[in-house]
């Protein structure tokens, strides 16, 4: 598959961070929750040693597995995550457990947006989707939002793996290239057999005005 012309890229490093950040947002008011009520209560019932150490062992125990699974997760995460772009193709690997492969021809991209949200700002951070006609017609989104076919997730140049894209769409003549959500070019294949209707209409009209 890799060829002259293909590019293998891969998330930022910076992703690990944003990963943790998530995790944190989640887990500490979660842990302080639980911690804090239980702090109260062996202060309260003056518990010796050993069953306080038993009831902060109860409270903190499963978060410490959590924070275990959820290093080895995103580590490997990052590790197989890998995108490639291909002369012909875009292809997006991904997952840990379940391993998750997208291939997406450029010749069937309709639309090529980029999302960032307000935490992966903090760290530079932004994805590439790609979306395809077909794609929104069976998958669609929630609330009306498109569902991307592939994303090139958690990268630090999105603008320009974005115009990289689209410049190869546009070598390969796609049906239709979506420049904004509504909004179609048509392209040089489209206009050839909308031409070659009005010239046999055309052919017609002559034939019967001729009779």
């Amino acid at each position: 598959m890799e060829g002259t012309g293909t590019r293998v890229l891969k998330p930022s490093p910076k992703m690990k961070k944003l990963y943790w950040t998530y995790y944190a947002l989640v887990v500490v008011p979660c842990l302080l929750a639980f911690l804090i009520p239980t702090l109260v209560a062996i202060s309260f019932v003056r518990a010796d040693l050993l069953t306080a150490t038993v009831m902060l062992l109860g409270v903190l125990a499963p978060f410490i597995l959590a924070t275990l699974v959820v290093a080895y997760w995103i580590g490997a995460y990052y590790e197989r995550a890998k995108f490639v772009l291909t002369e012909d193709e875009v292809v997006v690997e991904r997952g840990v457990w379940w391993r998750h492969k997208s291939v997406v021809p450029y010749d069937r991209i309709t639309n090529v947006g980029i999302i960032q949200g307000p935490i992966s700002r903090l760290y530079g951070l932004a994805t590439v989707r790609v979306h395809t006609a077909g794609y929104h017609a069976v998958s669609g989104g929630a609330g009306g939002v498109p569902v991307a076919e592939a994303e090139i997730f958690h990268v630090e140049n999105a603008d320009v793996i974005a115009d990289e894209v689209m410049a190869k769409v546009r070598e390969k003549a796609p049906l239709a290239v979506e420049a904004a959500p509504g909004a179609a070019i048509t392209t040089p294949r489209a206009l050839m057999d909308i031409l070659a209707e009005l010239k046999h209409i055309r052919e017609i009209l002559e034939e019967q005005g001729g009779r």
